[in-house]
């Protein structure tokens, strides 16, 4: 009698670890990829889900929420060789999870490299006498577009830019 006792106290204990197993919970702000056997199969959205266990698994979790981050260009060059620096912030937003899932934990550094690429090929494209007159509203409206058309095959969508664009200060001989 001990022994069925025992066998049931043991049933119910792994029922309760499968089922605590199969119950995810993804917080506001973030979507996780399932993957099943090794490949992708789902992405879970905010609130409560339930995979498979032992076969789904939790791959990546996403941070859906709006990032700021600090860009830096020095040696920005126009086309008739007046050197800028340029500095602001880039706003951007994970909008695709399975796409930004494979970069998430390199996206900031790729978005940061990619404004940085965007900023150079917006300022090589002017000459200084051009680029002095432009606004840094239209510079930036420039440049959201570029990083926009390059960082919508990451799943994420630049929302706002701002960025001081100014001539940078001649280099003293050593």
């Amino acid at each position: 009698m001990n022994i069925w006792l025992l066998v049931l106290l043991l049933a119910v204990a792994v029922v309760a670890a499968l089922l605590a197993l199969a119950v995810k919970r993804v917080p506001e702000g973030q979507s996780f990829t399932v993957h099943r056997r090794g490949r992708f199969h789902r992405i879970l959205s905010p609130g409560i889900h339930v995979v498979v266990p032992l076969l789904d698994r939790v791959a990546h979790r996403v941070n859906t929420l709006g990032r700021v981050m600090e860009v830096a260009c020095e040696d920005l060059h126009t086309k008739d060789d007046h050197t800028l620096v340029a500095q602001g912030q880039v706003y951007f937003q994970v909008l695709d999870a399975r796409k930004a899932a494979d970069r998430d934990g390199a996206i900031n550094q790729a978005a940061r490299d990619l404004a940085r690429v965007k900023a150079q090929e917006l300022v090589e494209q002017m000459t200084y006498e051009v680029f002095s007159h432009r606004t840094s509203r239209e510079l930036n409206s420039w440049l959201l577009g570029l990083l926009n058309q390059s960082s919508s095959e990451w799943g994420v969508r630049v929302t706002r830019i701002q960025m001081d664009f100014n001539e940078s200060e001649p280099r003293k001989p050593a």
